[in-house]
């Protein structure tokens, strides 16, 4: 008896290690977040979700300072395995899209990634940003269906 009990209380400890891990990282994303909008030149961008994903929505978060993204999406679907969401811009003119790196949802549709991008590559106010669904191995060209865009 004293056994099964040490191996539960084993399996509890193991359980809030885990899930104390979690919130440390939910925290230190939610804290990129507020220092990143708490910056004079930090632009918001909106995304709506197209098609299937009409439901979704989300923000991008972009400092000109700084060499990175930071993603919120919520209600787009998890994708399957092998598959990841890329994060597309075009300039106006352009039939040439620049990536800016991929990422995954939560089995509830949420995510929070920071992608890190060149510093030459920072979105403009005149860029139209894309998420599409790809192959998480495919080139980087998109070829699968758009899920979200910006409005312009």
């Amino acid at each position: 008896m004293a056994g099964v009990e040490w191996s539960r209380r084993c399996v509890c400890g193991d359980r809030l290690g885990l899930d104390n891990y979690r919130l440390r990282q939910d925290l230190e994303s939610a804290d990129a977040v507020i220092q990143a909008l708490r910056q004079p030149e930090t632009e918001v961008y909106a995304l709506e979700g197209t098609g299937e994903t009409t439901a979704a929505s989300g923000r991008l978060v972009v400092n000109p300072n700084q060499d990175q993204i930071l993603v919120t999406v919520q209600n787009l679907p998890e994708p399957a395995a092998g598959q990841a969401y890329r994060l597309w811009g075009l300039t106006p003119g352009s039939t040439t899209p620049i990536y800016y790196g991929q990422f995954g949802t939560t089995a509830q549709g949420e995510t929070l990634a920071q992608l890190s991008i060149p510093r030459d590559a920072i979105p403009t106010e005149e860029i139209q940003l894309l998420i599409t669904l790809e192959s998480s191995t495919a080139p980087l060209i998109p070829e699968g269906p758009l899920v979200m865009q910006s409005s312009l």
